[in-house]
């Protein structure tokens, strides 16, 4: 159902209204509200993780009609722990039908086999309950919760943290 892409400055537009939906940015530590600026420099960014091989990051398109949903990626590389960090948003009007977890598995298994990852780690805010379920629907396991770990609006918060082990056996 879906096609995930290498993102480009034409995609700017449509991210920032991504990253404007509050919905969006409640659990994340994305900017509420950002400029467009800011939301430009950002789809920059992930235009060049592949090209720095710092990361990687995917436009999350509909395969019906090439209409953006969202953006996934592995934020950085850490080559010599062999782990990446994952990320995504999504329009909130494709929440809840499978799509994000289409996307983080093709991303997981992507970040195993291509980039010899043996460790794909996410985090999410506790409350982020729908993000939750879908690194658990891909076989991602908690590993406790974080504490005052992340600077966010102000505060100080917690930060629960999943991971995909390719070999447990390590």
């Amino acid at each position: 159902r879906l096609i995930l892409r290498e993102p480009s400055m034409d995609d700017a537009p449509k991210f920032h209204e991504l990253l404007c939906i509050p919905e969006v940015s409640t659990y994340s530590n994305i900017p509420q509200n950002p400029s467009e600026k800011r939301s430009e420099r950002f789809v920059g960014w992930m235009s060049k993780l592949f090209v720095r091989g710092t990361g990687c990051a995917w436009v999350i398109s509909k395969k019906s009609n090439s209409e953006m949903m969202g953006a996934i990626r592995i934020n950085e590389f850490h080559k010599k722990a062999s782990f990446g960090e994952i990320g995504y948003e999504l329009f909130p009007q494709y929440w809840g039908k499978g799509f994000m977890s289409e996307a983080l598995a093709a991303v997981t298994e992507f970040g195993h086999t291509q980039f010899s990852l043996n460790r794909l780690e996410a985090w999410t805010i506790p409350g982020n309950v729908a993000s939750e379920k879908v690194l658990i629907k891909n076989g991602y396991e908690f590993e406790g919760t974080l504490r005052q770990r992340l600077y966010l609006r102000g505060d100080l918060r917690d930060l629960n943290m999943y991971s995909h082990i390719l070999s447990k056996d390590k």
